[in-house]
């Protein structure tokens, strides 16, 4: 199992060049940027695969190096004792039971073990519960990193023990300039905006998931312009309306339409009403009540 571990855990820093300053900023435009106060003891991250890598990788050097102590040139090099990581198509409930064991130990390098599981959406059933009963009750010193496509694949109750973040299905640019404009007229508390939501909201009766993956795109590419990257993505049609938006609002705003939108995102897969939950999202980012379905 050691030769197996040791060759999927350099696979993961493969040719990486990243600084810190580079991962910092990654999980500043994620939403992830925190002390070790406030270090969860389980993540998800969902997105497109190569997004997914990224964040965890700048995740996992923050808890081990800058919390944990560890030489980030251990992690760098594929020498880490305390990161484990499972990138493998299908986790088996076998496997889980062995990472699930291996968290018990206390670790040896550093404060922390870290255990990232890349494609957890492909485990089943089983696994999923086997899983659970680790996500209950970590020790202290364990932090779990999952990935998915598609969080929907995985049970309610793994879910409801996870810090979830919605890192965008895809790794190319949104454009779509209508999306744009319905956000941007609701964070600026515009009287057109939350009259004329219910209409445009038609637009995406057929796919909820693609206007809110698409906000959450804009507002994840605005907080990184706020926090002093001075750059967002290009080419796209809409560019110069992302720039005002941008400057129109602030990180507070920003932070607070993420989670809403998450808390609907999360909703909708408990069969909230489609709808209803929009129109209810769009009246809490205009500044009028909140995310309550």
């Amino acid at each position: 199992m050691a030769k197996r571990q040791d060759k999927l855990f350099t696979g993961l820093f493969d040719s990486y060049e990243g600084s810190r300053e580079e991962e910092r900023e990654i999980l500043r435009q994620s939403g992830l940027f925190f002390d070790r106060d406030h270090l969860a003891h389980a993540f998800l991250l969902e997105g497109g695969r190569k997004r997914v890598r990224k964040v965890a990788r700048a995740l996992i050097l923050r808890i081990m190096v800058d919390f944990g102590g560890v030489d980030r040139d251990r992690i760098l090099s594929g020498s880490a004792a305390d990161l484990f990581f499972e990138g493998e198509d299908k986790i088996s409930i076998d496997r889980v039971r062995q990472l699930t064991a291996l968290m018990y130990q206390k670790p040896i390098q550093g404060d922390y073990k870290v255990i990232f599981l890349e494609k957890a959406d492909t485990m089943q059933g089983p696994a999923q519960n086997a899983l659970l009963k680790s996500l209950e009750e970590p020790p202290g010193h364990v932090v779990w990193i999952l990935g998915a496509g598609q969080r929907s694949k995985l049970l309610l109750t793994v879910q409801s023990r996870l810090r979830i973040l919605s890192l965008g299905r895809e790794d190319t640019a949104v454009d779509d300039p209508l999306a744009l404009d319905l956000l941007g007229d609701l964070l600026t508390g515009k009287v057109e905006g939350i009259f004329l939501s219910k209409a445009l909201l038609e637009n995406w009766q057929e796919d909820y998931s693609a206007l809110l993956d698409a906000w959450m795109y804009y507002l994840h590419e605005i907080m990184a312009y706020q926090s002093g990257s001075g750059e967002l993505p290009g080419p796209i049609s809409c560019r110069s309306n992302l720039i005002d938006l941008a400057q129109a609002t602030n990180i507070d705003r920003i932070s607070r339409a993420l989670l809403s939108i998450e808390k609907t995102r999360q909703g909708l897969e408990k069969n909230w009403n489609p709808k209803l939950a929009l129109e209810d999202l769009c009246l809490h980012l205009a500044g009028k009540q909140g995310v309550s379905i």
